[in-house]
């Protein structure tokens, strides 16, 4: 529960997983992939439903993980970016980014400090 981000979504696959383990509304989900193909048939497949009043629900985001701009997701965070996410996925994505520790790092800048949850996935 909280918000959650999905590190390499490509056309949202782990979505409706989510859906069906209980993500949903206050919740938030962020999904970013750097191809905007991916993003853009994550979007057709399963919309940007997000609350006009909260922001909350979900959205997807065709950027670089290490140059986005997180800050916009928090609330009351001061415009800093760390601490914005309760839980974040790599999801068969970590091994494709160009820097996996740096990767693991920035992930962990952005949970929330005691208790936000790095989940990475892996099938090999």
């Amino acid at each position: 529960r909280g918000k959650l981000l999905d590190v390499g979504c490509g056309h949202g696959a782990i979505v409706s997983s989510l859906v069906e383990a209980g993500l949903t509304e206050p919740d938030m989900y962020v999904g970013i992939d750097l191809s905007s193909e991916m993003v853009r048939n994550a979007v057709e497949r399963y919309g940007e439903e997000r609350n006009g009043r909260t922001g909350k629900g979900r959205v997807f985001v065709a950027d670089d993980f290490f140059a986005h701009d997180f800050s916009v997701y928090a609330e009351g965070n001061g415009g800093s970016e760390e601490g914005v996410f309760d839980s974040i996925i790599f999801c068969s994505s970590l091994h494709d980014l160009p820097d996996m520790e740096g990767a693991i790092s920035k992930a962990v800048s952005l949970l929330r400090p005691n208790g936000g949850k790095l989940v990475i996935v892996h099938p090999q």
